[in-house]
């Protein structure tokens, strides 16, 4: 579609023209990311470029916001013969990974870009403290909260389709837009138009979503940052008052939590499956044992919990720093895992012979 300038009275009509490659079009966003937004929308800031997911390939572009929400980006001409084929998977592909991976590590694998987009972001918003953006960043990204956009000069029907059904059939914001290129005598214009954009209503439902409170975020970015043994909180979860640990092997209605509770935070096992009966018993015989290394803290069995599975706890005082916490959570975890892992394959061997 060709786009008329008027300079002077005269009118010029600017046709159509074809980008060279897609890295063109790649080099364009780049420079020019409000290409991408909505006039009430917060600019784009961008991150890098070419990132390589191992597991599943290479995005073409990441940016981040002042809202602390990471945009992925890619980037595929019309006549590109995989655009239809590739673009779904690569957009599931690349959101599942990237909330598998704490900020920082999102950091490591931007080289730093991360970081310096969160900064950036900090500085071009007045009132905008860069480690409360950082926060929201982690635990948007955690939850698994990324917008993807697939940009094109020239949108088929069928990328059309399957992005309308992506958009209909998931809670993903995902978007499609189309940048032409018009040129005449030197001057290059270049024209966005929005094809699919996130309805209405699933960005009100993301804006209302219950927020992860800055202490226990700061707590599970630390022992993201620690990952003891390995480990790391499960990033997939959107629950806003604790994060689980899951440990190899187990199922997973055996696992550890950090959980914000009205008295605080406490750092418990749950045993969450019924199928064995109560392990409270258990519990209570690894108290003499778990108290010594945790003199200052308070160790309980707490009962109830889970229709009377029970639960093995320390409670963390209000005002301990959130990296002591999570040195705390490291070393219960390393203080009870053995225990616990031999009481897993006996109650699992009951199960067995029950069934």
């Amino acid at each position: 579609m060709a786009v008329s300038i008027v300079q002077n009275g005269v009118s010029k009509r600017l046709a159509a023209t074809d980008y060279a490659s897609e890295q063109e079009l790649e080099d364009v966003i780049v420079a020019h990311p409000y290409l991408l937004t909505s006039d009430d929308e917060p600019d784009l800031v961008p991150v890098a470029s070419q990132i390589s997911f191992s597991e599943v390939g290479i995005a073409d572009l990441m940016f981040l916001d002042t809202t602390g929400q990471i945009t992925l980006v890619e980037v595929k001409l019309g006549r590109n013969s995989e655009i239809r084929r590739k673009v779904v998977g690569q957009v599931f592909d690349y959101v599942s990974t990237l909330a598998d991976r704490t900020i920082v590590e999102v950091d490591e694998l931007t080289s730093g870009g991360l970081e310096e987009a969160l900064r950036i972001c900090a500085e071009n918003q007045e009132g905008l403290d860069y480690e409360d953006l950082r926060r929201i960043c982690s635990t948007e990204l955690r939850a698994g909260k990324v917008r993807v956009s697939i940009v094109t000069d020239r949108p088929s029907d069928g990328l059309v389709r399957i992005m309308s059904f992506l958009n209909d059939h998931s809670d993903l914001d995902v978007r499609l837009i189309s940048v032409e290129k018009h040129e005449l005598d030197g001057v290059i214009v270049y024209s966005p138009q929005s094809v699919i954009k996130a309805a209405e209503f699933k960005a009100v439902e993301r804006r209302s979503a219950p927020k992860m409170s800055t202490r226990l975020s700061d707590i599970v970015e630390a022992f993201d940052r620690l990952r003891p043994q390995g480990l790391s909180t499960n990033q997939r979860s959107n629950a806003a008052g604790y994060r689980q640990i899951r440990i190899p092997d187990w199922p997973a209605t055996y696992h550890y939590e950090v959980i914000e509770r009205q008295s605080g935070v406490s750092i418990e096992f749950h045993q969450e499956s019924a199928s064995v009966g109560s392990l409270t018993e258990d519990f209570e015989a690894m108290l003499s044992s778990l108290k010594p290394h945790f003199p200052d803290l308070t160790a309980r069995v707490n009962h109830r919990w889970h229709k009377g599975n029970g639960a093995l706890s320390l409670d963390v005082p209000e005002n301990m720093p959130a990296d002591e916490v999570a040195s705390i959570l490291s070393r219960f975890i390393a203080q009870t895992r053995d225990d616990l892992d031999r009481i897993l394959r006996r109650s699992r061997g009951a199960e067995k012979k029950t069934v």
